[in-house]
């Protein structure tokens, strides 16, 4: 492990959502990022940011307000993001719903003295039949599906909803892109009993976060993203130990693909392929038929049926599931058993799901 020197001491104050969806990835990012304050603005992030931008300006029109939008120097992306947001429909979406903010920053003191703050995209009052009144908080997102699950996101902005206003409250996942959407109702006292939850979870944050000694690195397909991957501990690990060679060779993987690309957009900016003294790169096509319709089978049934499946047999390949085998073997074909052998790393909780099933 690295200690930190350093004079000033770093402190946890407040938590978000999105400080947390740090620590949950990996606790040495989030525990880097309270000291550099480093992203890495990739363009799947500023797509979503500016095509919240866009959403928050149609609901400042819709109130007679102006919601300046961020210039972004970059046409495709605002071009995307205008995709994503084109379809919203307001009248759809909340309806007679009374709009009480747009990306509105919330703040909640915890009881051990820590903040949870929040930003809702959009907040509305409403009123139902059966719910009564209540909070409705929306969330927007600009991918094609949205999560359906209760996570950290949904109680952290549940609680501050509850508290802020003293009411209960709906929490909506909502796809500008696709209309996709998911929701999950509070009664006030079911939003107000979460504090205690988000206060234990707030206060270990703030404990790893804060201490001088860097928490050990979990690395993975998340490491692309990461603004510290140049300098993350996982690549000087020890290789004689299990744990240690994972969370490596999970980082070199990473750092694989992302070099893989650089290459890949290298030879892509020049006309012909790059030559040094051990290499060419260059981009190799393959090309191959697909079925617009239909499946392989009825080119098989087809095959047949026309009488010229034989002439074709070359070129078919056949699986040789447990039933082929046993049709094979009664028929007095003979099998060898052939056994290969591949690296297979999964988690522990994996592991144990596969025991219990």
């Amino acid at each position: 492990m690295k200690f930190l020197k350093e004079e000033k001491k770093v402190s946890v104050n407040s938590i978000s959502k999105s400080f947390a969806e740090n620590y949950e990835t990996c606790k040495l990012k989030a525990w880097k990022k309270k000291r550099k304050n480093r992203d890495n603005e990739n363009r799947f992030l500023l797509v979503g940011k500016t095509a919240h931008a866009i959403f928050a300006s149609k609901v400042a029109e819709r109130v007679g307000e102006k919601y300046e939008v961020p210039t972004v120097k970059d046409p495709s992306i605002v071009y995307e993001a205008n995709l994503v947001t084109e379809r919203v429909d307001l009248d759809k979406l909340i309806g007679k719903e009374e709009i009480l903010g747009y990306e509105s920053m919330v703040e909640s003191k915890l009881s051990n003295g820590i903040s949870l703050i929040g930003v809702f995209d959009l907040v509305t009052l409403a009123e139902d039949e059966f719910l009564g009144t209540y909070i409705h908080v929306l969330d927007y997102k600009s991918g094609f599906k949205v999560s359906k699950e209760v996570d950290n996101e949904v109680l952290f902005y549940a609680y501050l909803a509850a508290d802020k206003f003293k009411m209960p409250v709906l929490f909506t996942r909502y796809s500008g892109r696709s209309g996709d959407m998911w929701g999950k109702f509070f009664t006030y006292e079911e939003a107000i009993a979460l504090e205690p939850l988000i206060s234990v979870y707030a206060e270990e944050i703030k404990g790893v976060v804060e201490s001088e000694e860097e928490p050990f690195p979990e690395a993975g397909p998340h490491c692309l993203a990461c603004p510290f991957l140049d300098e993350c501990s996982a690549k000087d690990l020890d290789e004689t130990n299990p744990q240690q060679l994972i969370t490596k060779y999970q980082l070199l993987k990473a750092r694989t693909k992302m070099l893989e690309s650089q290459l890949k957009n290298m030879r892509f900016e020049n006309e012909n392929p790059i030559e040094t003294p051990e290499f060419v790169i260059d981009i190799k096509e393959s090309r191959s038929k697909q079925l617009k319709k239909g499946k392989k089978e009825d080119i098989l049934l087809l095959l047949l049926k026309s009488g010229n499946l034989e002439r074709h047999l070359s070129a078919l390949d056949i699986k040789l599931t447990p039933e082929v085998v046993k049709t094979a073997e009664e028929a007095g074909f003979e099998f060898k058993e052939q056994v290969r052998r591949s690296l297979n790393i999964s988690t522990t909780t994996e592991k144990k799901g596969e025991a219990n099933e």
